[in-house]
């Protein structure tokens, strides 16, 4: 294992994001309120003693480094979707990525997804199962295509620059001898053609499983699922679910031969031990449920270890372990059942156990400056229980702390920390993937579909996302400020900064006289209503973290012209010919100079002009409302006259009749062909507007339009006519028109079954029922789960399940449709026979 030990700081500092919408600049009194979050009232610092700001203003404030990466995610300009569960030992768990490793300032991809987004357009291309990315930008790489037909599980770098793949595959770029595990050229994705590694399950008609790798020196581990190895040398080998393989050769390690009875989830060696973690119970013959620690002489267990302390001590079928870890002199481990451990690898005594209740197994690790991140399905109304050993029953916990999709640790003294990732998910998995990359940055994958947001807006995120350090760098400051004094205030405005380095919201902060006056300012322009000529001013950037960047130089305001110019009068207005209305008054007067005047209709301002008059575009019939106000060179507006009523008359006012015999016809190529016999009009029909659902989507002249392909679905048409003065008859009745789906387009799942119930029967058969779920096309049929365990599925929402003998049961259910998508799991339903 390649370990990167790094300085460790005790300085956690929680991080917050801001909320809000960014804000339109309207009037400026209005847009203070709405934009302004912060506000010190003015006068209320001027007894406090405060240290005067030099002229030139003040340097960039930012936050204190934290080893801790940043709760919010980096901006990627690339995801992966979709969930294969072709040929999938673990067709229960929807996630998108598995994996993660790197290769210069490439970060590849591993997992069931089965096509790479591209995050601007939302175009997707079809690269299932592994893909390149730009470990900056994370800009998808098109030109790394390798074709692998099954799920990739892990990944790892060798030191000369290839990639190894795992995962439930057969074939490798078409080539044979790929079965499970491969070499790539990281550049093309070609096949190494002087390594092949190719894996079996004998006895068995799934698909072999490499779900593991790991690399020590020049020892390349593999587990998963598999009975046979066969290595570079054509020379087939016996193996009980791992593998040992020389890395340089390709050939598997004959000396290495432990036997596992079950599934392999992770290895992480060092030199001393090989430590493992599954779904298994015995290593070797001995019962070691769950982690098995090896010699990596022999493959044999390391004698004297204590055993590991399970939180489900009472269901062996509940113990198993997903992820491990070792960190210098500690073992971390986490799994089933909900728990996070660190161990001394010495003896393997326990050091610190943590519990999420209600939700939250284990199922990934990483290690990044001295802080171990741990993966899990816990969702926001998680909380994790420090010091608990057993679950459900939390015995021992001593605090606890919200937890949601990972957590972080500190390694030096072992305590959940607070980080709290600011990221969420389509099927409530979390995280079955960590990794930290050399720019010390952390990648997560699984099932994950939203970054952090800036203001209402999420960040894209599909599949997997990138946390980095903690922002500690100011944003760019703001420039050329302007203080003007009018009408018994001072109006301030500046050039907006030119943005922060990690792509989030900027807010502004303004100081006066000395102190901070107001933070949070989403726009570039405030009023100050209590300010004057004699106040001083600067204006820095914020960014989300509270990085501030360093002020502008003072500016001050000057004392000008606040004298408002006089009320435009005799306004009266005239409607032309051609339907135009031309508005005529007397010219305002000003201490200084009239600089124009604003029209206003219906008490909304519609244009400026500097002449006492103006021509208003034909605004159709009917009754407006017109004024006009007078504006100087200050800036000071005059006050509205009174409005002023100008009436325009319609000639032709009756509207067509409605079409009838409204009729669709859906065409081989999904197209919709509509016609309707004409009605009539006093003068005559222009054209025909064309309504779908409400909406509408086109303007004809002709009685019959056709609809591009709509889509599959109920569409409801309607028409109405229009005449040349623009009278518009009444829509026809609606028109249904139903299109049948496309399954191969149906990517929404069906939502979850309720109410499920199960009763036992005389013969102690157990009958289950449920109320069925519902899906955007149809319910296809119900997967039923025992323990976890798919033990049937059926098209009705019942189901009895052959007399399962003594003990208790846990059934669930789930639906699925016709294109293969499947809901989320009912909560489970407990049956003691």
């Amino acid at each position: 294992m390649l370990e990167r030990f790094q300085h460790q700081r005790r300085n956690i500092m929680r991080r917050t994001e801001f909320i809000g919408a960014s804000i339109k600049r309207t009037a400026l009194a209005a847009a203070v309120l709405a934009s302004v979050l912060v506000f010190v009232a003015p006068g209320s610092t001027q007894a406090q003693a405060v240290t005067p700001i030099p002229d030139d203003g003040l340097p960039a404030a930012t936050i204190a480094a934290s080893p801790l990466v940043s709760t919010r995610t980096e901006v990627l300009q690339a995801g992966v979707v979709g969930v294969n569960k072709a040929n999938d030992t673990f067709t229960q768990t929807d996630i998108s990525v598995a994996a993660f490793a790197e290769i210069g300032n490439t970060i590849y991809v591993g997992g069931k997804f089965t096509q790479v987004e591209i995050a601007a357009t939302r175009q997707r291309h079809n690269q299932p199962f592994l893909a390149a990315f730009d470990r900056t930008t994370g800009a998808w790489i098109d030109t790394f295509r390798p074709t692998i037909n099954g799920n990739v599980w892990d990944l790892k770098a060798t030191n000369d620059g290839r990639l190894i793949v795992a995962g439930q595959f057969t074939t490798v770029n078409g080539q044979p001898n790929t079965t499970a595990v491969a070499m790539l050229d990281a550049t093309t994705g070609a096949l190494d053609p002087t390594w092949r590694v190719s894996l079996a399950l004998t006895g068995s008609t799934r698909w072999p499983l490499a779900r593991t790798l790991d690399i020590e020196g020049n020892a390349l581990y593999i587990g998963g699922n598999f009975t046979r190895a066969t290595g570079a040398n054509g020379v087939q080998r016996s193996v009980g679910q791992i593998a040992r393989v020389n890395l340089s050769s390709g050939v598997v390690d004959t000396s290495f031969r432990p036997q596992f009875d079950g599934i392999i989830f992770d290895i992480d060696a060092t030199a001393d031990r090989v430590n493992v973690a599954g779904n298994f119970l015995y290593v070797n013959g001995t019962f070691s449920i769950g982690i098995g620690i090896l010699s990596p002489a022999d493959g044999s267990l390391v004698p004297g270890l204590t055993p590991w302390v399970r939180t489900s001590v009472a269901n062996t079928t509940r113990s198993y372990q997903q992820a491990i870890l070792a960190v210098g002199d500690q073992v971390w481990q986490g799994g089933s059942e909900h728990n996070r451990q660190v161990y001394r690898a010495s003896d393997y005594g326990l050091i610190r156990s943590w519990v999420s209740n209600p939700y939250g197994d284990g199922q990934s690790l990483a290690e990044l400056n001295g802080i171990v991140y741990a993966g899990s399905h816990a969702n926001g109304n998680t909380f994790l229980y420090q010091d608990a050993y057993r679950w459900p029953a939390l015995t021992g916990a001593t605090s606890n702390k919200p937890e949601r999709w990972m957590s972080a640790f500190d390694t030096a003294n072992p305590v959940h920390l607070d980080w709290y990732p600011a990221i969420g998910t389509r099927y409530g998995e979390g995280s079955w993937a960590l990794f930290a990359d050399s720019s010390d940055c952390l990648w997560t994958g699984g099932d994950f579909n939203r970054g952090s947001y800036d203001g209402n807006t999420p960040r894209y995120v599909e599949g997997f996302a990138k946390f980095c350090s903690a922002d500690s760098t100011a944003p760019a400051p703001p420039s050329s400020p302007i203080a003007t004094a009018i009408g018994g205030g001072v109006n301030l405005e500046w050039t907006a900064s030119t943005g922060d380095d990690r792509g989030g919201l900027v807010r502004y902060e303004l100081l006066k006289n000395d102190s901070v006056f107001a933070s949070y300012i989403g726009i570039t322009t405030f009023r100050d209503p209590n300010g004057t000529s004699s106040d001083r001013y600067f204006v820095r950037a914020m960014d989300v973290t509270g990085n501030r960047s360093a002020t502008t130089r003072v500016f001050t305001a000057s004392d000008i012209d606040t004298t408002r110019p006089s009320i435009p009068e005799d306004l009266a207005g005239v409607v032309e010919d051609n339907g135009d209305v031309t508005l005529t008054w007397t010219a305002s007067t000003d201490d200084v100079a009239v600089a124009g005047y604003k029209i206003f209709r219906n008490s909304v301002e519609i244009a400026e002009t500097t002449d006492p008059t103006y021509v208003v575009p034909a605004p159709g019939e009917g009754d407006h409302w017109y004024q006009v106000l007078a504006f100087d060179t200050s800036g000071n507006l005059g006050f509205k006259n009174q409005p002023v009523k100008v009436t325009v008359l319609g000639a032709d006012t009756v509207p067509p009749q409605t079409p009838a015999d409204l009729a669709g016809v859906i065409e081989d190529n999904g197209d919709v062909t509509l016609t309707w016999t004409p009605p009539t009009d006093d003068v005559g029909v222009t054209g025909y507007i064309v309504f779908r659902n409400g909406v509408e989507i086109a303007t004809v002249t002709e009685p019959t339009h056709v609809v591009p392909a709509p889509g599959p679905g109920d569409h409801f048409y309607q028409v109405l006519a229009f005449d040349a003065a623009g009278n518009q008859g009444a829509q026809t009745p609606s028109l249904l028109i139903t299109v049948a789906p496309d399954p191969a387009l149906d990517v929404t799942p069906p939502n979850t079954p309720r109410d499920l119930v199960g009763a036992i029967q005389p013969n102690g058969d157990v009958t289950l029922t449920w109320t069925p779920s519902v899906d955007n096309v149809a319910v296809t049929g119900y997967i039923v789960f025992r323990n976890s365990v798919e033990i049937a599925r059926v098209t009705d929402p019942t189901h009895t399940v052959p007399a399962p003998g003594a003990g208790s049961h846990w059934y669930q259910v789930r639906a699925f449709d016709a294109a293969g998508n499947e809901g989320f799991k009912t909560p489970s339903t407990r049956i003691d026979i």
